[in-house]
């Protein structure tokens, strides 16, 4: 069926449906007859309004199960149950959807155990068709999570291809909880599951795009109920890095597939840039219907328009009794923020939703507040260095500890003249501050040498003892815990031991989450999490650390209503953290708005406008418009040296990057300068100790000596930067890879061909493994390695990773990114050779 064809059905389709039964013939057939040109279209419609009992089936079931079938009116696409399908024994048949048949199965050898059985239906071998199973597949192999229903098998059966799935002996989750009489109250602790499930999903990029209760399905595994999530069949890829794995045209445009009840009204108005949000949006009417019994929205309402009026709380449709009262509140805000019309205004994953269900089961206070979500993120790679000698540590520590009485001295006097009622919130915060001068009394007196006449202790070792006695002390003060951890966890942030940093940071909201007046701490957690965000970004673990700034967000949100140069920050490091994700033109965009609210503050925005102009080039440079880029980068570093102190790191960074740009143009001699300046300015504020900075500028000398020829220089930086990012960063880290392939190309300048090609292969594994083969650095490792082997005679090999890097960097939409442009040249000169021999 065409796009045009498909609206039209459905249009007259939706709007017979709200005529009495009598009316609905007649109504179609003089609609119809207004298209002569759709020759057999009443016809259709007639079908399809006589497989509909009632509006209710087209809402619960969908219009159209799979938005890809050639023919919507075909009847009868099933056949009879064969005997086998594959090497598996049929036993019976489970159901039946648009695309195929799922049979009940049984497997007998080398194990005996019964399972599900998907087949495409006889006949839907069309190349759309074909594709789309194929992608089901693909998205269930993908996922390894005890709530989502594992792939067992797959293959084809008289040309009919097949998926074998885990047999889930369960019931829909809103059966499940009616039958069992699952108290309202226990039933999102069920959901906490199910989200959670939909986040793994989310993170290996598969949208479900169909969630509803009968494709969650629940069962008693050892007295526990277990959700299971089955039937991906209209899963989407939405990564930028899985893209390839789903041709553009799987879906016609304009086609709203998946079932109305628990379609967002993006997916419903047939929108194709559908993201994470909109299975959250299915997620929060599933939420509703088992909390309140009932959807949010009747079916009259969804046949009319993708367009809805906000729906009443769940615990209003409940009543006034024991359980409207209980769901008031709290679970009336997560299911209303689940499914607003807004996709901005909805929870920004399923794990923000997920973590919400948690703090109400653990009666902690939840995000979710009406009006209070704005999709702005924390600003990245922020990490206010210490003077990085490590004694400036240990200072930091005492200091944001005296910081800390100073603040609750302030609260004490203030609180002093306020109403009666605040006297005992005063005295408790003065007890708390009296309880941290004694902590940090303790450490310091019992650290001191000269009092216990031992070596002087480092400050690291500082840190540590009081993170050791941190452990012992304070339980009765959680609050006044959560801030010293966040001290600690953010010193050692700074030192770049990340792995510690997490620990501990992790540690201050725990001790936040048992202090009794939660939402007294706010600001400090807001600005943990924001630490935590960044220290997971540091790790390389990209998709945990935009989680985090979205838990940073929230916090602020409920603390500050008005712009400030805080929310300015967020907007721009949630950029960062997308662009780490491949997801470019969305942080491009985000940038944008960034700059609009910087420069809305003023004069308090200007260090902000510069801060993302500098960002801004980076990401330009990443798209291949290197003019722009250069262009953004000089301009911040412009403003920046009118506006920071000489050695800011905000500066150092666009120093850095001025001269990463001018190496890409070939200008080495120019980058060179802006390089020496950036690492002679690093080495001041971290005092010559390692940290990543300092070997990140070691590392870019060492290409600018690379392109100038000193290919001894060169090596000896790239050794030196691989080890020092080994011992700070580890193996796994995307920035160790890079030192590994800069190495690499040294050694193939100096003839040690076989170390050369070691290195390259390794450093191309890793990217693959670590990052995607679609993301732009492994796309360009590969690119390298294609020059390499094309240099040593390898002819087939290196086109093979020619048209590998052309592939990817054309399926993540940069086809004329000049990396793109040489690797395509490449390829033609190589195919040009093969056919000249």
């Amino acid at each position: 069926m065409d796009p045009r064809r498909y609206q039209e059905a459905k249009r007259i389709l939706l709007k017979a449906l709200e005529l009495p039964p009598e009316e609905r013939p007649r109504h179609i057939k003089q609609q119809a007859a207004q298209h002569p040109d759709l020759v057999g279209l009443a016809d259709e419609v007639l079908d399809l309004l006589a497989r509909q009992d009632s509006v209710a089936r087209v809402v619960d079931e969908g219009l159209v199960d799979s938005g890809s079938l050639p023919d919507l009116a075909q009847p009868g696409v099933s056949a009879e149950a064969p005997d086998h399908v594959g090497s598996y024994q049929i036993i019976g048949t489970l159901g039946e959807g648009g695309m195929g048949v799922v049979y009940h199965g049984r497997q007998t050898a080398p194990i005996k155990r019964d399972v599900a059985i998907k087949i495409l239906h006889a006949g839907l071998n069309t190349e759309r068709i074909l594709e789309r199973f194929a992608w089901e597949r693909r998205s269930l192999a993908r996922m390894d999570h005890p709530n989502i229903a594992r792939i067992l098998d797959a293959g084809v059966h008289e040309g009919r291809p097949f998926v074998v799935l885990e047999l889930i002996d369960g019931e829909p989750i809103t059966t499940f909880c009616r039958e069992r009489r699952i108290s309202p109250l226990d039933r999102p602790a069920l959901m906490e599951k199910v989200c959670q499930a939909v986040q793994h999903a989310h993170d290996r990029g598969v949208l479900h795009r169909d969630l509803k209760p009968s494709n969650i399905l629940v069962r008693e595994v050892d007295g526990q109920a277990v959700p299971i999530i089955i039937d991906f069949g209209i899963a989407k890829a939405f990564s930028e890095a899985d893209a390839q794995d789903e041709r553009s045209d799987l879906t016609l445009p304009g086609l709203a597939i998946g079932t109305p009840a628990y379609m967002s009204p993006e997916q419903f108005a047939g929108q194709r840039d559908l993201d994470v949000r909109t299975d959250v949006y299915a997620l929060g009417v599933i939420l509703y219907e088992l909390l309140a019994d009932r959807r949010p929205f009747n079916d009259e309402e969804l046949a009319r328009s993708p367009a809805r009026e906000d729906p009443e709380p769940p615990s209003r449709v409940v009543g006034q009794g024991t359980t409207g009262r209980d769901l008031r509140g709290d679970l009336d805000w997560i299911c209303l923020r689940a499914i607003h019309n807004d996709p901005d205004r909805r929870y920004r994953s399923a794990a923000e939703l997920a973590e919400d269900l948690g703090r109400y089961r653990e009666r902690r206070p939840v995000l979710a507040r009406p009006d209070s979500w704005s999709y702005r993120a924390s600003r990245m790679m922020r990490r206010h260095p210490v003077g990085a000698a490590v004694a400036v540590a240990a200072l930091a520590f005492m200091v944001v500890g005296a910081t800390f009485l100073g603040y609750h001295v302030r609260r004490l006097e203030t609180e002093r003249t306020r109403a009666l009622a605040a006297e005992e919130h005063a005295r408790r915060e003065g007890a708390a501050a009296e309880e941290i001068a004694t902590f940090l009394e303790a450490l310091f007196v019992d650290m001191d040498p000269i009092e216990e006449g031992q070596e002087p202790t480092t400050a690291l070792g500082l840190l540590d003892e009081g993170a050791q006695r941190l452990e012992e002390s304070l339980d009765a003060q959680p609050a006044e815990r959560g801030r010293l951890w966040g001290v600690l966890g953010r010193v050692n942030q700074n030192l770049a031991r990340h792995e510690l940093a997490e620990v501990q940071l992790k540690r201050s909201l725990a001790a936040y989450a048992e202090a009794a007046d939660t939402t007294a701490s706010l600001p400090a957690r807001a600005e943990v999490y924001r630490m935590l965000a960044i220290c997971l970004h540091d790790l390389g673990r990209f998709a945990a650390s935009e989680t985090a700034f979205g838990h940073a967000i929230a916090a602020h949100d409920r603390v500050y209503e008005e712009l400030d140069i805080v929310r300015v920050q967020l907007v721009t490091d949630q950029a960062t953290a997308i662009q780490a994700q491949g997801r470019t033109e969305e942080a491009l965009d985000m940038l944008a708005e960034g700059v609009r609210l910087a420069r809305d503050l003023g004069e308090p925005g200007q260090e902000e406008v510069a801060y993302i102009s500098n960002l801004r080039g980076y990401l330009l440079y990443q798209r291949g418009r290197y003019d722009e880029s250069l262009a953004d980068i000089q301009s911040a570093l412009a403003m920046q040296r009118k506006l920071l102190s000489e050695d800011n790191v905000d500066l150092v960074a666009s120093l850095n990057n001025v001269g990463g740009m001018l190496l890409e143009l070939d200008r080495p001699a120019e980058a060179r300068l802006y390089l020496e300046e950036s690492q002679e300015r690093l080495n001041r504020i971290y005092q010559g100790k390692d940290h990543p900075a300092v070997t990140r500028s070691i590392l870019a000398l060492g290409r600018v000596a690379l392109a100038e020829g000193d290919t001894a220089t060169a090596i000896a930086n790239f050794e030196r930067s691989h080890a020092l990012y080994v011992q700070q960063l580890g193996q796994d880290h995307h920035s160790t890879w890079g030192a590994i392939l800069a190495l690499a190309a040294a050694r193939h300048c100096q003839g040690r061909l076989q170390e050369a090609r070691t290195l390259f292969s390794e450093g191309v594994e890793r990217f693959i493994q670590g990052a995607g083969p679609e993301n732009f650095r492994t796309l360009n490792a590969r690119q390298r390695f294609g020059e390499f082997l094309k240099s040593t005679g390898e002819v087939e090999a290196a086109r093979q990773q020619f048209e590998l890097a052309v592939a990817g960097y054309e399926r993540i939409g940069l086809p004329g990114h000049p990396r793109c442009v040489e690797a395509r040249r490449e390829l033609a000169g190589l195919q040009g050779k093969a056919a000249g021999n």
